[in-house]
């Protein structure tokens, strides 16, 4: 993975790349406007390429089209042999021993390092994962943190340094969150917050965490054409579904702000619901890969800064922002915030009795 190309918005990015293992980039967990590809043709440079290698190569690069659903159900990105409008040329092409490959969504390049090339035919695995890595730097993403935030599961595919690493090719919640970065445009302000509209086909509360004990179920026809949206019911008024972004930091991002659209499941259903962002910065220490400027090893938090707002749905669809804030500039190498999406249901039937409701989109939103 390598750096490239100055990103159009560095925004909070959950990227932010240095020169390390896989590849070059951008700064930012987005894209850069000029750079994003929505519909990629593949194109093999060099005469050389063996069968396996391009069907490994293609298994990686697809995850971007099998992974990841848009807000409203659709891809955000179709990767092909065959057709597409982007072109995306793939070589062979000797670099630095310490990368084993790159990409640049400017030039629309993918680069896999000749000195690496047996190294990486024998590691099936470990290719489409480094394929998967660059073709995100293809399509405009940049790195995102060592440390996933859904609880630190495997390592990010944006991780700057993943050869080896123990992850694999399948994307994580930050991966995830860098693509609706990418694609989820609301006016001036882009989506930090991974399915964000609960299209995850079978896993629709994947990425979001419950606390003390939450039903929810998902239900066709949400806001703004979506096909699904969530509809869950608390056990007490300190219980919630809650979405967590950690982000590296830019000195763009301008404003962070959480929003959720929400309706009422009975007309005499009364209440409200409360929409909170939390705010957090963080600094890292331990360097990785053995380039100082690339820190993303064990980090610690500073204060937390709260933005509730309470909303009282009625039987349409409705959304209410919170306020928010400009973060607090970090050095981008060593730190960044973390952003936190809350909604709680305080909703009541007629009898006191609680409530259903159904949210959708709902998202920390980054202007930059």
């Amino acid at each position: 993975m390598t750096r490239s190309v100055t990103p159009r918005f560095g925004l909070f990015v959950l990227l932010l790349g240095g020169l390390a293992v896989f590849g070059l980039l951008p700064a930012d967990a987005a894209s850069n406007a000029v750079c994003d590809k929505t519909s990629v043709r593949v194109v093999w440079e060099g005469n050389d390429w063996t069968s396996s290698e391009k069907a490994t190569a293609m298994t990686g690069f697809n995850v971007w089209e099998w992974d990841v659903d848009r807000y409203d159900g659709s891809q955000p990105v179709t990767i092909s042999e065959t057709s597409g409008s982007q072109i995306v040329n793939v070589d062979w092409s000797w670099q630095v021993s310490s990368s084993y490959g790159s990409g640049n969504c400017n030039t629309g390049q993918i680069v896999f390092n000749t000195q690496h090339r047996q190294e990486i035919r024998d590691n099936p695995a470990e290719f489409k994962k480094l394929a998967a890595h660059e073709m995100g730097h293809a399509i405009g993403l940049d790195h995102v943190h060592r440390t996933d935030s859904l609880g630190g599961d495997n390592p990010p595919v944006m991780w700057a340094c993943g050869w080896n690493d123990g992850g694999t090719y399948r994307l994580t919640q930050d991966d995830h969150a860098a693509m609706q970065l990418q694609s989820d445009v609301s006016g001036a302000y882009r989506s930090a917050t991974a399915n964000s509209s609960f299209e995850e086909d079978g896993g629709y509360m994947e990425f979001w965490g419950i606390k003390s004990g939450s039903i929810t179920y998902r239900v066709a026809g949400g806001v703004d054409g979506t096909p699904y949206y969530l509809k869950f019911l608390h056990n007490s008024a300190e219980s919630y579904i809650f979405s967590t972004t950690r982000l590296i930091d830019d000195p763009t991002i301008d404003w962070v702000k959480a929003r959720a659209n929400y309706i009422k499941d009975v007309s005499t259903d009364t209440g409200n619901v409360k929409v909170m962002l939390r705010v957090r910065n963080y600094t890292v220490s331990t360097p990785d890969c053995g380039y100082p400027e690339r820190r993303s090893g064990s980090y610690s938090f500073a204060a937390a800064r709260y933005f509730p707002r309470y909303c009282t749905p009625t039987m349409t669809w409705e959304y209410c922002d919170t306020s928010g804030e400009n973060p607090p500039d970090v050095a981008a190498e060593e730190g960044g915030i973390e952003v936190r999406v809350y909604v709680y249901n305080r909703m009541f039937r007629a009898d006191g009795s609680r409530a259903l409701v159904g949210v959708d989109r709902v998202r920390v939103l980054v202007n930059y």
